[in-house]
């Protein structure tokens, strides 16, 4: 029954993902905005340098991901963007505590792993 229902959730993600905005990042200077919007990777930048990335978990539970940019941390992530502007986050993103979910952010996709 278990797999049949993440069968459901991946697929109905899947199909969710076709039709709604790819992700994209929004940097900010020294504060995240107190609201965070889905669908959208916010950097928070110290100097103009990257420290931080925060998201809303795409699997709907709504709980917030901080992601340590910062090379000398571990774990740590590195983001990147395409031609048309597509977020990108590598490596995947892995949640032990929570709604456990465990995704990549890809050309503005989610891809659950």
């Amino acid at each position: 029954m278990k797999a049949v229902v993440a069968f459901f959730l991946s697929f109905w993600t899947w199909l969710r993902n076709l039709f709604e905005q790819p992700y994209r990042f929004e940097f900010n200077e020294g504060y995240f905005p107190s609201r965070l919007h889905r669908r959208r990777i916010y950097i928070l930048t110290e100097d103009g340098e990257p420290w931080e990335a925060r998201m809303v978990c795409p699997c709907g539970c709504g709980d917030e991901l901080d992601l340590s940019l910062l090379p000398d941390d571990h774990p740590t992530w590195t983001f990147s963007t395409d031609r048309q502007g597509r977020a990108s986050l590598r490596p995947s993103v892995w949640r032990h505590v929570g709604c456990r979910s465990h995704f990549f952010v890809t050309h503005g996709s989610v891809r659950w792993v």
